[in-house]
């Protein structure tokens, strides 16, 4: 959260709201490993009503969330960046690397990252640590008079927008696809699920459909590469690349400048074990 506040101190925009967020759980299993993970004194869970509810039978939580615009944030640090910003797909093959600089077209830098999400399966650079890939949707709706107050998570998360009728619907999950095509039947899961959420009537105004990236331990991956010590990788942060992402390159930063050490579960010597890196 503070990195985001950073952002709106940099830029004067307003990119993240709080929002509470209501969770009913869809299992006692699921309810167990909740309260199992989280302490009953953490700050950000407001309230937790026990299974066997009348309007939960489940149980459910009430967290402390926060609501990040993302598409703005893109838009307003790219302008923010401008300067240094440059569009083109970096080719490592053109590049022109030294022990102190890599060189590439125009530009002269100290360390290149490799922070590119699903296209990390196009190169051939970090090509022997295994990704999956996922993609799901999110539908954009309108609901007059749908509560805007919270969040809801009911299976499915229903997040309110700054206009008080417009709100995401989402995610579906899609195993082992790496395609951004929208789907007609995540359309029709997503669209059934949202009519038996809400009892308004729904506007569809559209869908789109984004690609997660995990690893095979389900953990984010951090650290350079075995022979070309310039170039770092974070990635496979799944569906929390948001929550995660400034977290995990303040730690990739630290262990760059300062020499800490990666916590071993992100490091990329855990995922790629005794293999050997080939270019």
């Amino acid at each position: 959260v503070e990195f985001y506040q950073k952002i709106e101190q940099l830029t004067g925009t307003s990119l993240i709201k709080e929002r509470p967020c209501l969770r009913q759980f869809q299992s006692l299993n699921e309810y167990n490993l909740f309260h199992d993970r989280y302490s009953q004194s953490a700050p950000w869970l407001l309230n937790s009503t026990p299974p066997n509810s009348k309007n939960a039978p489940y149980g459910q939580v009430t967290t402390q969330c926060y609501v990040l615009n993302a598409s703005k944030f893109l838009d307003t640090t790219a302008d923010f960046f401008s300067s240094n910003l440059h569009s083109d797909w970096f080719h490592f093959n053109a590049a022109s690397i030294t022990p102190s600089q890599v060189h590439w077209k125009h530009i002269q830098t100290q360390y290149v990252f490799y922070a590119i999400g699903a296209e990390i399966r196009n190169s051939s650079l970090f090509d022997d640590i295994d990704f999956q890939c996922s993609s799901g949707s999110i539908l954009s709706v309108n609901i007059n008079q749908q509560p805007a107050h919270q969040i809801l998570n009911l299976g499915h998360w229903l997040v309110p927008l700054s206009s008080s009728s417009s709100f995401k619907f989402g995610a579906t999950f899609r195993p082992n696809s790496d395609q951004y095509l929208t789907s007609r039947n995540d359309w029709n899961d997503l669209s059934k699920s949202l009519k038996q959420l809400v009892n308004r009537p729904v506007e569809f105004i559209g869908m789109q459909t984004g690609v997660r990236t995990t690893t095979a331990t389900f953990q984010p991956i951090l650290g350079a590469h075995g022979q070309f010590k310039q170039f770092f990788i974070i990635n496979g942060l799944g569906s929390k690349g948001s929550l995660l992402a400034p977290y995990l390159g303040n730690k990739l930063l630290k262990h760059i400048y300062d020499q800490l050490p990666i916590n071993i579960e992100f490091d990329i010597q855990t995922h790629i074990s005794s293999k050997i890196f080939n270019v």
